[in-house]
């Protein structure tokens, strides 16, 4: 008999055009270019590619992955490796990663 194992894995997303990400632009307190500007790929990601990695994850096709971070943020992280390349992040990015965010009036 074969013993079942676990396999933790995490998905590290950036900027998913995601409905109350699209609030805050169409409320102005977002800029939709200067959020694409961020990514390498100069663009926001689509939920539909957090999916497909987290489907991926959960499938056989990733039984031997185990123990990692998987980054679906358009290369944002990546660019900590190069000295210089992305802008550090100000307090009103924090927004990205699920403080919240109040329109400016």
């Amino acid at each position: 008999m074969t013993e079942a194992a676990s396999r933790i894995n995490a998905v590290a997303t950036a900027a998913i055009r995601t409905g109350i990400l699209n609030s805050a632009i169409e409320a102005g307190a977002w800029d939709e270019a200067g959020i694409a500007s961020l990514q390498p790929v100069n663009r926001m990601g689509r939920p539909t590619e957090d999916a497909e990695a987290i489907t991926w994850l959960a499938s056989p096709a990733a039984s031997f992955v185990t123990g990692t971070i998987l980054n679906v943020d358009g290369g944002y992280k990546a660019q900590e490796k190069v000295p210089g390349a992305r802008p550090p992040l100000s307090r009103s990015h924090v927004f990205l990663w699920g403080e919240g965010w109040t329109p400016h009036t």
